[in-house]
């Protein structure tokens, strides 16, 4: 004979909430166990205590339902997954400040974009909000259990001219992913002295997305037309897949918030 509570203990349930002693119901006795995934990820949810799951009954007999909690928990491994864990603070759209029409057409388009498989490209002027803005989005798109993955333009170039440099498998197992990956997010895009060599990854990388249609979002202190200066078909692709979602913002002090309370 089965020791069912021997066995829910061996699967990782906390059996102590359970009454072995009255009549057996599998399904009141399975949803009275107690789960581990708050361990994993430091959400508890009252509802399927923390198992991902909880059992109802049939025509047949029992099966098991998804719980509502799942799609959260898919949203912060995401975000830790993604490299956006430590860069969240304070950088959401209730956050953004609409503070003349610029700012207000920067967050319409932003807000909007979601809705859209269009990149995003939001360039010019440095301090002006363009990491907030590409930020929410960003996140919002994992709160929407939308895979995403952030890069610094400096730390991912710097990694992969090292990989390459020593392996190409180390090259493409960290290129891949880049790739591939439902949504990149690279912030600071040709940020500090551009090489030819950087130029290259970041074309492989976006031509790569640009043909296989994989939604980007990219901030940088140029706009498209000194990007075109770099490489054409580079700012061509950005240009093509963004759209109406193109931004740049001229290279005027006034725009530069952080700037806002010291006298320049």
């Amino acid at each position: 004979m089965i020791d069912l509570k021997e066995l829910l203990s061996d699967m990782g349930y906390d059996t102590r909430c359970i009454n072995f002693e009255k009549p057996f119901d599998v399904v009141e006795n399975y949803n009275n166990s107690i789960g581990k995934l708050n361990e994993e990820d430091d959400y508890n949810c009252d509802k399927c205590k923390n198992r991902g799951d909880y059992m109802i009954k049939t025509e047949t007999g029992e099966a098991l339902a998804e719980c509502e909690c799942m799609r959260i928990r898919r949203a912060i491994r995401e975000l830790k997954k993604s490299g956006l864990e430590n860069q969240i603070e304070g950088l959401g759209f209730d956050s953004y400040k609409v503070v003349d029409e610029l700012t207000a057409k920067i967050k319409r388009l932003a807000i909007e974009n979601l809705k859209t498989k269009e990149w995003f490209f939001i360039g010019g002027q440095t301090g002006s909000g363009k990491t907030h803005i590409s930020t929410a989005i960003a996140v919002e798109l994992l709160r929407r259990s939308v895979q995403v993955r952030y890069k610094r333009y400096m730390e991912m170039v710097q990694s992969l001219k090292s990989k390459k440099f020593t392996s190409d498998a180390d090259y493409y197992e960290e290129l891949v992913p880049l790739i591939n990956c439902g949504v990149l997010y690279i912030d600071d895009l040709f940020k500090g002295k551009v090489l030819d060599q950087d130029v290259a990854i970041i074309w492989e990388i976006i031509d790569d997305r640009y043909t296989n249609g994989k939604k980007t979002i990219i901030s940088s202190e140029m706009d498209l037309s000194e990007i075109a200066r770099l490489d054409e078909s580079l700012a061509g692709r950005i240009n093509q897949r963004a759209g109406k979602y193109v931004i740049n913002i001229e290279k005027n002090k006034a725009f530069n918030r952080r700037l806002n309370n010291i006298n320049v």
